[in-house]
């Protein structure tokens, strides 16, 4: 699994930019982007969708009915409906 930390230090590092030089490109404070990069979660949305609009993505709420929907015509378009029916039951 991908996580925001990762998926930040790894993206920046492509990028080749310090964690200085990312933070001021991104208009936040150098410690905003260590305690991302090192997973923290006690983090604001607006400071980590600042990080995320560098690379043109951004955090924002999911609609939880409209996902499963979603993956539920994945798995029938590619016939998977029993393991979608046996996973969806037995998440705990």
């Amino acid at each position: 699994m991908n996580t925001l930390a990762s998926f930040v230090k790894s993206r920046r590092k492509s990028i080749q930019l310090t964690q200085t030089e990312f933070a001021k490109r991104a208009g936040v404070a150098l410690t905003v982007l260590r305690k991302i990069e090192q997973g923290k979660t006690n983090l604001s949305v607006e400071k980590v969708n600042l990080v995320l609009r560098m690379f043109g993505h951004e955090l924002g709420g999911v609609d939880s009915r409209r996902l499963v929907l979603a993956v539920y015509a994945k798995c029938i378009s590619i016939g998977l409906f029993r393991s979608f029916i046996w996973s969806f039951f037995t998440i705990k």
